[in-house]
Formats: structure tokens, C-alpha cells, sequence
């Protein structure tokens, strides 16, 4: 999941207007409050689309490994029929 969040990130940085960032060095803005207040607010939604889409991984991922041990009679939800399974996911993801 950690790939996920870094690629995301990193594209978003790339993103960020190179125009403001010139911009604010010119004004001499310090360079950790251009980081805080241009690079990290232009890059924002790169980083929370990252991370909505590494939870959705990980809550499939989950659900994927519970699958075998639930049929083998042990605590899991392979006792449940797929079509049940799945309306449980697309319910979850919609709160």
C-alpha cells in the first residue's frame, strides 16, 4: 500500500505549478514554508486520492486472505456465498 501513496504523492508533487514556485522564491519565502503552504496544498489531493485508494487494497486484501480460512471451518467469511460477500463490501464502502 505504501507504493500506492508514495506514486500518488509523487506525481502530485510534479504537478504543482512551477510558476507559484518561482513566484514565492522570488518574494523570498522561505523554503520550509514553501513546502508547507505551495508544494504540500498543491499536492494534497494527489496524497488523499493515494490513500482512499490504498484503503480500498487493503479492505480487499483482507477480505481476499479471510476467504481460505474461512472455508476451512475455522473463523472467516468464506462460509459466506460470494453474491452476500460482495454487497457487504460495496456497503462498507459506501459509508
Amino acid at each position: 500500500m505504501f507504493f500506492t501513496v508514495w506514486l500518488s504523492t509523487h506525481i502530485g508533487v510534479q504537478k504543482v505549478d512551477r510558476g507559484l514556485i518561482r513566484a514565492a522564491l522570488m518574494l523570498g519565502t522561505p523554503r520550509r514554508q514553501m513546502l508547507q503552504e505551495i508544494v504540500l496544498l498543491g499536492a494534497l489531493p494527489y496524497i488523499v486520492v493515494g490513500l482512499r485508494t490504498a484503503v480500498s487494497i487493503s479492505f480487499y486484501t483482507l477480505v481476499a486472505a479471510e476467504l481460505p480460512v474461512g472455508r476451512s471451518k475455522s473463523p472467516g467469511y468464506g462460509h459466506l456465498k460470494l453474491p452476500h460477500l460482495m454487497i457487504a463490501v460495496s456497503a462498507a464502502e459506501q459509508q
